[in-house]
């Protein structure tokens, strides 16, 4: 017999099914919907080999230390191999095709005034950042202070042996460059040493080979931390003003690559302005990588450099019309050879803009 408690829990279960129904055709979709796009997200991308010309290593190169160390570039899909050359053969190197890249706009400019056809497409960093220091007994002899000016430190630098990277390099152009600027000919008023990497550079100060080295950061700032000298002339302190809003750390290639391998192009770009964003919003895991990538094992010195070149990694690497002119200028005054072909023939930003506009779609900056 039905009683009245009966057909009431009847009803209760009738409701609660209906509710159960309309609920799971509400959100079965959406959750369906969920997993394609996750499934889709997680998709493997088809890979490609890109080859990069590079010289130098040092902190500058922070994002492209990062980029690798977390998988960036796998995970936009390239395969990034390395050609490991002197600053003056990367230029070669993009003409015969051996590489898809390399840097710098200040090592492409002498080959650009010889008629090759290069082009220019990311600006990594705005500020040179070159240090040069002098051993204990150089500044003792030269009576060098940081009290000094840029010009009498200079001055004060004739007849003494100073270790660089190598001939061709963006350090030796530069050299010369501010050297010639006060009168001095790196070539009969000092004695430049070739002696190619930092760490080399510190040991022939530490044995006395040298009075001296410029070279890129953190190599002249160990120095100094070893008690092998001081640094006397500091880009990144502000030292040089001509070499702040310049084009330092960039990305090169033969116009006919931006064709030909576009998609290798792009999918650097992406995996630097990844590694550029991590760098800035994580400084001290950024400095651990670094300092692995080097192979130095003072990571606070590595962190104190980072933070001081903050302001000059340029997040989006559009290349500056105004920086890229104040390089080419600087280049000018002292080159053999002017190039003569400006902003408008010599870069391309459109890489750089394909490369931020899929980041956006994909949701991975803002």
């Amino acid at each position: 017999m039905w009683t009245l408690g009966k057909y009431f829990v009847r009803i209760i279960r009738f409701v609660l099914c209906i509710g159960m129904f309309i609920a799971g055709q509400t959100l079965f979709p959406t959750i369906f919907t969920a997993k394609v796009a996750y499934a889709q997200s997680k998709a493997p991308v088809t890979m490609i080999t890109g080859v990069f010309a590079r010289g130098a290593s040092g902190s500058s190169y922070a994002a492209e230390y990062v980029a690798a160390a977390k998988n960036y570039w796998k995970n936009v899909g390239l395969d990034l191999q390395y050609l490991h050359v002197r600053g003056a053969a990367i230029p070669p190197a993009l003409m015969s095709g051996e590489a898809d890249f390399g840097a710098s706009l200040v090592t492409m400019l002498p080959p650009v005034s010889a008629g090759a056809d290069l082009v220019l497409f990311a600006e990594e960093t705005q500020t040179y950042d070159g240090l040069y220091v002098l051993s204990n007994k150089a500044l003792e002899i030269t009576g060098i202070t940081n009290t000094m000016s840029l010009e009498e430190k200079i001055r004060r630098l004739k007849g003494l042996k100073i270790g660089y990277s190598q001939p061709g390099s963006i350090v030796d152009q530069i050299t010369r460059q501010v050297l010639a600027r006060f009168g001095l000919n790196a070539d009969s008023h000092l004695q430049l040493v070739s002696l190619g990497s930092g760490p080399s550079m510190i040991a022939a100060l530490q044995r006395g080979h040298v009075d001296g080295f410029v070279y890129i950061s953190p190599f002249p700032q160990k120095a100094e931390k070893m008690g092998l000298g001081k640094v006397i002339i500091s880009v990144p302190r502000g030292d040089i003003p001509d070499f702040k809003g310049f084009t330092h750390t960039s990305y090169s290639t033969a116009r006919k690559t931006l064709k030909t391998r576009r998609d290798v192009l792009v999918r650097f770009i992406k995996g630097m302005i990844l590694g550029n964003d991590f760098v800035l919003n994580h400084p001290e895991e950024a400095a651990e990588i670094v300092a692995k990538a080097i192979a130095e094992p003072d990571v606070d010195l590595i962190k104190g450099i980072l933070v001081e070149a903050k302001n000059t990694i340029v997040r989006i690497p559009f290349v500056d019309k105004a920086h890229f002119n104040k390089t080419l200028g600087f280049f000018n005054k002292t080159a053999k050879n002017k190039v003569t072909k400006g902003f408008d023939d010599l870069v391309d930003n459109s890489i750089v803009e394909q490369a931020a506009t899929e980041l956006r779609k994909e949701g991975r900056i803002k």
